[in-house]
């Protein structure tokens, strides 16, 4: 009876050590799906950060661009506002040439 107790007690303490061991390598595993995660995490913010920049910027870039195009538009109205107040100076200042003449 003392032999089966001994083998028994040793089949529980390899049984144990198989059991602890399995778990040590699970808590293993564990941390390295966290930092994998926790990587991934950060990469992902990352990137979204990087896009919104992107995105900000692109509709900077857009408004600048309208912003120009209001510009120039307003630079040539006042060019041609400016071209016929010219020529309506030299038509009256012909006109009263040629009523004085």
């Amino acid at each position: 009876a003392g032999a089966h107790d001994a083998a028994a007690r040793v089949a529980v303490a390899v049984e144990s050590r198989r059991t602890a061991t399995a778990v040590a390598q699970c808590m293993v595993r564990i941390k390295e799906l966290d930092a994998e995660s926790g990587v991934e995490l950060k990469r992902l913010e990352e990137l979204g950060s990087v896009e919104r920049c992107r995105i900000s910027e692109e509709h900077r870039s857009g408004r600048f661009d309208r912003w120009s195009r209001v510009a120039e538009l307003s630079v040539e109205e006042a060019a041609k506002t400016k071209r016929v107040g010219i020529d309506a100076w030299r038509r009256v200042a012909s006109e009263t040439v040629a009523a004085t003449a």
